[in-house]
């Protein structure tokens, strides 16, 4: 219980990053914009990675906060917690290079794994699970890894090689 109301006071500090976070996962389209003058692709690349620190805390802290709602029998807010994950990793299907796509397909496991490992625990009401269920699907035929990102440095770097800036 002491767990519990501490975690309630740590979510009420932050329960605005966490609707923020809610409605941003909610759009259809993941980019960043990356603002680098790195001679090298080796500092492009490193500049690139700092966000996704960022997007893997989120993620596990929405999925504590999932937890918690379920435990409070809160099933609303459960799955709206856990769709808000599982869509971030899904908007990063086919987006930015191969390791954001990597880490896409990793937070959306870590929401996969948090259902099947709090369904163990907790009877879910069967509409949630459906509603779950229509977001895992809602993006199957989209293409979870491309290479377009690889193959634009890869240009610019054949370029580079042909001129002198």
């Amino acid at each position: 219980e002491q767990q519990l109301g501490e975690f309630k006071v740590w979510y009420d500090k932050n329960k605005d990053s966490f609707e923020a976070f809610q409605q941003s996962s909610a759009r259809p389209a993941y980019w960043n914009v990356y603002d680098t003058n790195e001679p090298n692709m080796q500092g492009t690349l490193q500049s690139m990675m700092k966000h996704l620190g960022g997007f893997r805390r989120i993620a596990q802290n929405t999925c504590w906060k999932m937890r918690y709602d379920t435990y409070n029998n809160d099933y609303n807010s459960a799955t709206t917690d856990i769709i808000a994950v599982i869509k971030l990793g899904q908007n990063m299907h086919g987006q930015g290079t191969i390791i954001e796509q990597l880490v896409g397909i990793a937070i959306e496991a870590v929401g996969i794994g948090v259902i099947f490992e709090n369904g163990k625990k907790v009877d879910w009401p069967e509409e949630k699970l459906g509603e779950i269920q229509t977001q895992l699907e809602q993006d199957i035929d989209k293409p979870v890894i491309t290479l377009d990102g690889e193959k634009a440095f890869m240009y610019d770097y054949i370029q580079q090689s042909f001129t002198d800036d």
